[in-house]
């Protein structure tokens, strides 16, 4: 097992992880704007923003992003996270997660931040949920219909 950053030129083994999930319900506008964002984020590779991948065997199986909110000290969004559906619930999200929080306290980060579906009777976001929680996130707020009509957003921080 690796985790490094993301080069430029592996951003389509991303796109295809996140198609392999249910959580972006193949959505092409969701996939469409998670491409553009980790371009952006593939062109900095740094403390402003990066994309973590972990390889199992030279594979890319999962990855994770981040971008630096520049309105605020020490403060982070996780951007995209997305695990290939026959590895979740393995460990990988966690571990990844825990690098990033490394990575972040290493540039003097005192706060992460992030988004999921509130849709309760959608399974993926469900576990998204559940996975913020267990790793340590408080909820924050809700933000209605932020993805949808009959999706809210819920945000979620964490103090690192």
């Amino acid at each position: 097992m690796v985790i490094r950053q993301c080069q430029k030129h592996e951003l389509e083994i991303l796109i295809a992880i996140a198609r392999s999930t249910d959580y972006f319900r193949c959505d092409e506008i969701a996939l469409n704007l998670m491409r553009e964002n980790l371009a952006e984020f593939l062109e900095k590779n740094d403390e402003e923003a990066a994309v973590l991948v972990y390889e199992e065997n030279k594979e890319i199986i999962g990855f994770i992003s981040y971008i630096k909110i520049k309105s605020n000290i020490g403060a982070y969004w996780l951007s995209w996270l997305a695990i290939r559906k026959d590895k979740q619930r393995k460990g990988i999200g966690t571990a990844l997660l825990k690098e990033l929080e490394k990575i972040l306290r290493g540039y003097g980060a005192r706060i992460l931040l992030v988004d999921t579906s509130g849709d309760e009777t959608w399974e993926p976001g469900i576990r998204a949920r559940n996975f913020y929680l267990k790793n340590g996130f408080k909820e924050a707020g809700r933000i209605p219909t932020y993805y949808w009509d009959d999706d809210d957003a819920i945000i979620y921080y964490k103090i690192l």
